[in-house]
């Protein structure tokens, strides 16, 4: 069984001080994280989707789709942690087929005890490029997973990574902080929301979408890159009136 110390990557120190900083390990569901993983499971055709953080030893989950919230998981028996060690996109076409390491052992027996065969996660990453957590699809069949749909999940995982920054921005900034957090994250859960139901639309009207069209994927890219305007229009307000200079470094490098 691995050590936590082969599961953590060279900058595990400032990784977990990015993750402390972020102020959101234990706190309470919030809609539009959710709405994110119904979104991720919709277009890509899988039953599952959650996002995860990753703490010294063990894993927490922010947001669950196609499951009910699973309580705190041991670091070596998910394989999250790979995502998180290589800072990358981790793909497993096939758990039933593919060679168990000493690494990803544990997780890889972990995930097929719980029928999971197929598993692809991207980083959450901080500004300074600290993968905090991970944006996971789960499935109990195998399936490809092309470079273009691989992209598109980093992208709904920078969504997730940049509204988990400027959540901790608008928290810990006086005055109008907590109110800007709040309609800023009612602005993009409705513009996420509105593209979780083109997605039932469209798998209503011409059924499973595996893989992913060229042109479905096209369309999500545009559609996120307008979702980032609107987290980036809600940082560039606190940047110029109200920020909290302790929160500076984080917008500014996004």
């Amino acid at each position: 069984m691995p050590i936590l110390a082969d599961l953590s990557p060279a900058n595990e120190t400032e990784r977990l001080y990015a993750l402390r900083q972020a102020d959101i390990l234990h706190s309470l569901q919030e809609e539009v994280f959710n709405e994110l993983v119904a979104l991720s499971a919709r277009l890509f055709g899988l039953p599952i989707s959650y996002i995860a953080l990753l703490d010294t030893d063990r894993i927490h989950y922010k947001a669950s789709y196609g499951l009910p919230l699973p309580p705190p998981a041991p670091r070596q028996d998910v394989l999250c942690a790979q995502v998180v060690l290589h800072n990358r996109v981790v793909l497993y076409n096939d758990l039933t087929t593919t060679a168990p390491t000493p690494i990803d052992g544990p997780a890889i027996a972990n995930a097929l005890a719980h029928q999971a065969r197929f598993y692809v996660g991207a980083p959450l990453r901080t500004a300074a490029e600290h993968a905090i957590g991970t944006l996971c699809l789960v499935g109990p069949s195998s399936r490809t997973f092309s470079e273009q749909e691989q992209q598109v999940l980093e992208q709904l995982a920078t969504v997730v990574a940049q509204l988990i920054v400027l959540r901790q921005c608008c928290l810990h900034t006086r005055a109008l902080g907590a109110a800007h957090w709040q309609r800023v994250r009612d602005l993009v859960r409705d513009e996420i929301h509105s593209l979780s139901t083109l997605m039932r639309y469209l798998v209503q009207r011409y059924g499973a979408l595996v893989p992913v069209p060229e042109d479905v994927l096209h369309l999500m890219e545009r559609r996120l890159w307008d979702v980032q305007l609107l987290i980036e229009e809600g940082a560039n307000y606190l940047k110029d009136s109200v920020l909290s200079p302790s929160c500076a470094p984080e917008l500014s490098n996004y």
